[in-house]
């Protein structure tokens, strides 16, 4: 959308951005950035830098910047590190974009881990710099509380870069790469002062040492949600076996009532077949009692016969 718009009225302006991850994270099989790559690869306005940080491409991008965002990991160090690197080649009146100021109190159907927990890096970003508050609210949703807002940099938001840094020793959800740091470090000593960069390093030696605490913790918090997963399997295991065991009652009382029906029609079937015998032998009694009589009476119908004809 940025660069259809830029390409339309801006035709000078460029549009740079910035992935950490060479492949996509959902789909390692695309690279990051593949659907804009598709539309806008060969424009001329725009460059994709995989697979590295700000301050390593910082120079290049060069400086007067008028707008930015920021998306990227959510939990500390995150957008904060970014955003302090950015802030020296952000021009006064330019704005910065954070996105998922709310994401902890933003999900409401999707996962809740302790990643998401910690997701509170743009927020931080949000509340610590200083400058006039960009806050989109939507009073439908959640709560009418915003989950993308923006800062107007100016020299209040650059004033406020001591608590900027002191928003560092929050804990860390994640503990960047050596290199990594020392990229930050080196680029924070090369635009503020070693005063900064130095308590940077002290920040990063701090949370390395607490970070093994923290995933003691995370570790406990998966247990229980693990434990807790496995009693509540079992509950509804047991609700479907209770569930299943009343179904095979009630089947087994139904066919224990067809089962006698059928019994009592077989007795009724027994009667019914002995009174067939009874009747069929006194039948046979009959048959046998006609075929003995029966030439007795033909004798005497012949004599009668014979005597009628002999008066004639």
């Amino acid at each position: 959308m940025l660069l259809s718009y830029m390409q339309e009225n801006l035709p000078e302006s460029k549009l740079y951005s910035i992935d950490y991850l060479v492949d996509y994270y959902r789909d390692q099989t695309k690279k990051s950035g593949f659907l804009a790559s598709k539309s806008f690869s060969e424009s001329p306005q725009w460059k994709l830098f995989l697979g590295t940080t700000f301050p390593l491409v910082a120079d290049e991008i060069g400086g007067d910047v008028d707008f930015c965002i920021l998306d990227t990991v959510h939990c500390l160090p995150g957008e904060l590190l970014d955003f302090i690197a950015m802030l020296p080649y952000m021009k006064d009146g330019s704005i910065v974009v954070l996105h998922d100021v709310q994401l902890p109190l933003n999900i409401p159907d999707g996962p809740y881990d302790d990643r998401t927990l910690f997701a509170y890096a743009t927020k931080i970003v949000l509340d610590v710099a200083k400058g006039k508050k960009i806050i989109c609210r939507l009073p439908d949703v959640h709560h009418g509380l915003a989950n993308i807002s923006a800062i107007v940099i100016d020299k209040e938001t650059r004033a406020s870069i001591k608590d900027l840094f002191s928003a560092l020793s929050l804990i860390w959800y994640y503990i960047p790469p050596k290199k990594d740091t020392k990229v930050y470090a080196d680029f924070y000593e090369r635009h503020y002062t070693a005063e900064y960069a130095n308590y940077f390093r002290r920040v990063v030696s701090a949370q390395t040492e607490t970070a093994p605490k923290l995933q003691h913790l995370f570790d406990k918090i998966r247990h229980r949600e693990l434990l807790l997963t496995e009693v509540e399997e079992c509950r509804k295991a047991a609700e479907n076996f209770k569930r299943d065991s009343e179904k095979y009652r009630l089947s087994a009382e139904e066919y224990s009532a067809k089962a006698e029906k059928y019994r009592i029609l077989s007795e009724e079937s027994k009667e019914i077949a002995e009174k067939y015998r009874i009747i069929a032998e006194e039948y046979i009694g009959i048959k046998e009692y006609l075929k003995s009589i029966l030439p007795r009476f033909a004798v005497q119908g012949m004599k009668k016969l014979i005597s009628r004809i002999i008066k004639k």
